[in-house]
């Protein structure tokens, strides 16, 4: 590690100035994905950020980048009344996945990195990375490491979430034939029924007036499918309506942004916000009018994302984390996140590390209304 060089940025300004060079170090790293890109991580903190510090750890060799940390320090209340500091990545909880950034020399990097949270940042209590997909470099340097690795320190591995994805042939035809055939004659039926009594179409963010209604468009559906569950729905906080405004605008001027809706008698009735990044469609975030459920036409939707992805040449269609039963209708494969977490001191960040490893105990702390919240 003699030749790296570790520089810490905790400044928004260093951030922003350092645009161009994330990308180009992304697009040229070993674990490529929508929610490691400048523009998603800088939407996040201009919204999220207040009352966070930032700690984005770079490993730099002849001036050149090998390695990106983009980690941050939160401050959390536990059980209403605790707080404790958490070093974490940025974008947590709204990315489904979270990564190291390397290039080469991944080892020696990810070494560099550790050295500096265990060894000369005092100001964190537990060091939480979640979301990180297992079959990434990041998990791979990270699973073979122990206690002994984390200064003395314990460190709990565990599995988070699963995420289902469609491996994209190159005609529907051939995917059709993927699915049961259970599933084949449903669509069939509830698409030939609502076409029977609407005139059904597909559009995009591109046939609206502007983006911003698009986006309006697809917050009232999405708002609609939670609040006949009785929940009331992300959407419901403008700050999640803002930063997502925002990071659309800025995937729809890279190409990346395909806001996809179903519409009944040019009425939106199902939408899907979607990315296209490296060959792949990030199915993100969805939405449907209940009044519509009758003619499954959230089902009818993902036919035609699919069969978009498949035009576009995109290799996989990733459902994103969470196995709603709906998402094994259209594949059997999934992959799973791990999370790596690390205790170091507190006692109620020694109590948020026990609740957490006790799935009936967080159950139980989530009804109560007891869970983590950030300061």
């Amino acid at each position: 590690m003699e030749n790296l060089k570790l520089t810490v940025l905790e400044d928004f300004d260093q951030f922003i100035n350092l645009k161009d060079e994330w990308n180009k170090t992304l697009v040229n790293s070993k674990d490529n994905n929508v929610f490691s890109t400048w523009e998603w991580l800088y939407c996040w903190w201009k919204h999220f950020g207040k009352n966070r510090q930032l700690k984005i750890l770079l490993a730099t060799e002849n001036d050149s980048i090998l390695g990106i940390a983009p980690l941050m320090i939160s401050r959390y209340s536990f059980l209403k009344f605790g707080n404790f500091s958490k070093l974490e990545f940025i974008g947590t909880p709204e990315a489904d996945y979270n990564n190291f950034i390397f290039t080469k020399k991944e080892r020696e990097c990810l070494r560099l990195f550790l050295d500096y949270a265990i060894n000369e940042c005092d100001e964190w209590d537990c060091l939480e990375l979640r979301e990180i997909p297992m079959q990434s470099i990041s998990t791979n340097l990270l699973e073979p490491l122990n206690t002994k690795d984390f200064g003395g320190t314990p460190v709990a591995k565990t599995t988070v979430n699963v995420c289902p994805y469609i491996t994209l042939p190159s005609d529907m035809e051939t995917f059709l034939r993927t699915l049961d055939g259970g599933t084949r004659y449903n669509l069939r039926r509830y698409s030939k029924k609502l076409s029977s009594n609407y005139n059904v179409a597909v559009a995009t963010q591109k046939d609206f007036e502007t983006l911003e209604k698009a986006m309006a468009a697809f917050y009232r559906l999405h708002q609609k499918r939670w609040e006949a569950e009785g929940r009331s729905g992300v959407f419901s906080k403008e700050v999640y309506r803002s930063f997502n405004n925002e990071v659309a605008q800025h995937f729809d001027k890279k190409g990346w942004l395909d806001l996809i809706f179903l519409t009944a008698n040019r009425e939106p009735v199902a939408a899907m916000y979607t990315f296209d990044y490296q060959n792949k469609k990030y199915a993100y975030l969805s939405g449907f009018d209940p009044q519509f459920s009758r003619y499954s036409v959230g089902n009818i939707l993902i036919l035609h994302v699919v069969e978009r992805s498949i035009q576009k040449g995109l290799k996989e269609c990733d459902l994103m984390r969470g196995d709603e039963p709906y998402k094994w209708l259209w594949t059997t494969n999934a992959r799973t996140n791990i999370q790596v977490q690390v205790i170091r001191k507190g006692i109620y960040a020694r109590m948020y590390g026990w609740v957490t490893r006790n799935k009936s105990v967080l159950s139980l702390t989530r009804k109560l209304g007891l869970s983590l919240s950030p300061n």
